[in-house]
């Protein structure tokens, strides 16, 4: 149940300084209101995703529990546009009060939300105004950043105001545009080295890290910068001490932000006037790249948050987390290895692991509508108890102060385990040290979850000499006695062909669980091949596969066509490793050969390909071209544009098709038909389905052009190939 009120923090890598400086203002007023904070955080906070909201950022969704009654939004730490507008879209949704602090941006650009920020203007000015006053300079020049965003034109203004108002001309070759990074303060750097950019009496650069980039580049060259020019950051960063000389710079104060924002929603919430809000006004940092004194009680902090960031990395290393966590074989010894290792989350006053009920089923549909929860600390209540999803309160009710919480979610690749949720008792937060034990907690679950997906295979199954209990299909030793049983059969009518396949080439350290998942494909398409016929298949080694066919209407090179088309199906194995990763041969074998004279001949063809497929992945721009072909061949009825991958590599049209030639011995154009044809094929071998459905199925609206082309493509009609694939006798 509810007990206080609830304040929600919406942010990303809230273990920096900037981020956990305003949650400390934040939460050390939140607790004068008795309220609890909720902070919602990613744990990898990137500017770009392959897919809009991946799941590590489903944490977001929370935001949808009616327990909140406002929000505080952290909008300089969301730098990825497509989270921002997952947020926004949430929030859009809410009746609640909403601050947001930082700098504004479009996104967040809500009917009754309130910004409020620190006064960047003014701060720059009084940089400006100290290097004039106290220093003397009159020749400075502005480093800011993109010239597209208005934060690096307000920051501006302020250095004009300075100017203005001591009688000093604004000068435009004075001010350089970069990217608030340390590559536009190298770029800057540089031109000030070779002569390009005349030095002036100082720089203000328009926060720390084009600063740094400044400072480094100098150092870098075995060259001192303060005697080139005075140098001032803005933004305080608490890394200075990797940076000589130490820099001086300007400290926001974000920590009366936090606090400003809690009062303002506070008042709100009850229904009360907010009074005027003022920028709280910050002050200087001083280091040693101006010749100010500096403070040794700051240095001396910044040195010990260092040591304490290096002693918990060197605790983590030698706890071998990942190690003890892979090992575990039950929930139960998990939870326990975590109540042993929770010391690495600095000052935490509780853990709780927060699990969608079903995390461990194989299907990636979790259902997400209650979770099961659990402390992991040694000496709290254990007892496991259940939740709604959006119903948090019912974490936070169990405490009877009110505290911070930090909500984290735990997730594999794809698949949303739940939520980690940090309790703290006082204003404080978790470090960068967290990222890695959280992410450790996420491969120890997916492993756990994997162990319980196969059901401990390798233990559980029965265990046959002539049987792989991984894919159940028969080992080297069983397709041995199966070829031998073939030799000594009296009929012998039909051709006998051995196929062998190897997959997973070039892909010696892929991760087990892609590895597991790829082989059990292959395995499928292997079986398919010989028409469900297990006894006739197995996987001989790691990743090789042997099948024995009879046919007598079939040539090897419409067999190995056949397998190429049907593996091409399987889009787990394809998705993982890619059309260029397995070879197969076809060979023909007579009844005085031995099994081991068979299978000899087989692996000398496959390595022979296997060189012939290296060579050609030397080719120049090969990685470019299979990422093309794997592309076509999982998406067959809609491949990518010709203009379209002309475009991602900057290639002519022309150069994409002789490259695409050289690489793969086959035109671009002829490909795309293949892998449509390759569709058709598969349809037609494993299913009874009416030519036409298979037609229309492979993006062929005109019949009588798809029968032309699988006629051109395969050497026979679709009717006939499917009677030459049904009348493969068992």
């Amino acid at each position: 149940m509810k007990k206080r009120m609830l304040i929600g923090i919406i942010g990303a890598d809230v273990y920096k300084s900037a981020q956990r400086t305003i949650i400390k203002g934040a939460v050390f007023q939140a607790q004068k209101y008795k309220c609890d904070i909720a902070v919602l955080s990613n744990n990898f906070n990137v500017n770009t995703y392959d897919k809009p909201i991946p799941f590590e950022n489903q944490v977001y969704v929370l935001i949808n529990s009616d327990d909140y009654d406002g929000f505080i939004v952290l909008s300089e730490s969301l730098n990825c546009e497509n989270v921002r507008e997952h947020i926004h879209k949430l929030l859009l949704k809410k009746s609640i009060p909403i601050i947001v602090t930082g700098a504004e941006l479009c996104d967040f650009d809500l009917p009754d939300a309130v910004w409020i920020n620190t006064d960047d203007p003014s701060d720059i000015e009084e940089i400006t105004d100290h290097l004039i006053d106290v220093h003397g300079f009159r020749d400075i020049d502005f480093l800011t950043g993109f010239y597209e965003i208005p934060v690096s034109h307000h920051r501006l203004s302020g250095y004009k105001r300075s100017l203005e108002k001591h009688g000093i001309p604004f000068k435009e070759n004075k001010v350089i545009f970069g990217d608030f990074w340390t590559t536009s303060g190298r770029d800057l750097a540089r031109e000030y080295i070779s002569g390009e950019r005349p030095c002036p009496e100082a720089v203000i650069c328009a926060n720390d890290y084009s600063a740094f980039g400044v400072i480094d580049e100098f150092a870098e060259r075995g060259l001192d910068i303060k005697k080139y020019f005075a140098i001032i950051g803005y933004d305080f960063s608490n890394t200075r001490y990797e940076h000589v000389p130490l820099l001086t710079t300007y400290n926001r104060n974000r920590e009366q932000l936090g606090k400003d924002a809690v009062d303002m929603l506070v008042r709100q919430i009850n229904g009360l006037p907010c009074e005027k809000f003022q920028p709280p006004k910050g002050r200087f940092i001083n280091g040693t790249s101006c010749s100010c004194l500096c403070e040794e009680s700051v240095i001396n902090n910044e040195l010990f948050d260092a040591r304490e960031n290096t002693k918990y990395s060197q605790w983590y290393l030698l706890a071998q987390m990942d190690h003890k966590l892979t090992e575990c074989r039950s929930f139960e010894e998990f939870i326990n290895v975590l109540g042993e290792l929770q010391f690495l989350v600095r000052n935490v006053s509780d853990i709780t692991i927060c699990l969608f009920d079903g995390w461990y089923e194989s299907h990636s549909e979790i259902n997400k509508i209650s979770l099961i929860c659990q402390s992991v600390m040694p000496w709290n209540d254990k007892e496991p108890f259940k939740i709604k999803h959006y119903e948090i309160s019912d974490i936070f009710g169990k405490n009877d102060k009110s505290a911070v919480y930090y909500i984290n979610p735990l997730s594999f690749k794809e698949r949303l385990f739940g939520y980690i949720v940090l309790r703290y008792d006082t204003p404080d937060t978790y470090d960068w040290v967290y990222g890695n034990w959280i992410n450790s907690v996420s491969n120890g679950l997916e492993f756990l979850r994997m162990k319980n997906d196969i059901n401990f295979l390798m233990e559980c199954m029965t265990i046959n000499e002539d049987h792989d209990v991984f894919t159940n299909l028969k080992n080297d030793n069983g397709m041995q006695r199966s070829y031998e049983l073939i030799m000594n059969a009296g009929d012998r009518s039909g051709s006998f062909y051995a196929v062998m396949l190897k997959i997973c080439l070039f892909h010696d350290n892929y991760d087990d669980k892609n590895k597991i998942a790829s082989i059990l494909d292959a395995a499928n398409a292997v079986m398919e091949l010989s028409q469900q016929n297990e006894n006739l298949c197995g996987r001989i080694e790691n990743t090789t596969f042997l099948c024995f066919i009879r046919t007598d209407s079939r040539s090897e090179e419409l067999i190995a066509n056949d397998l190429f088309s049907i593996l091409t199906q399987h889009k787990i194995y394809l998705e993982n490793y890619g059309v260029d990763s397995f070879l197969s041969c076809v060979i023909r074998f007579r009844n005085n050969e031995s099994y081991n004279a068979v299978k000899q001949k087989c692996f000398s063809e496959i390595a022979q390909k296997a060189e012939d497929l290296y060579n050609f992945r030397n080719i120049k721009h090969y990685d470019k071209m299979i990422s093309v072909r794997n592309n076509i061949y999982l998406a067959p009825t809609s491949p990518p544009t010709i203009e379209k991958i002309c475009k991602e590599f900057s290639f002519s049209e022309g150069h994409l098709r002789l490259t695409y030639k050289k690489c793969f011995g086959i035109s671009i154009h002829k490909d795309l038909i293949r892998s449509r044809i390759s569709l058709a094929k598969y349809l037609i071998y494993t299913t009874d389905m009416p030519i036409v459905t298979v037609s229309d199925k492979c993006g062929y609206e005109d019949v009588k052009y798809f029968l032309k082309l699988f006629q051109n493509c395969v050497g026979v009609t679709p009717k006939q190939y499917r009677n030459l694939v049904k009348k493969n006798p068992k």
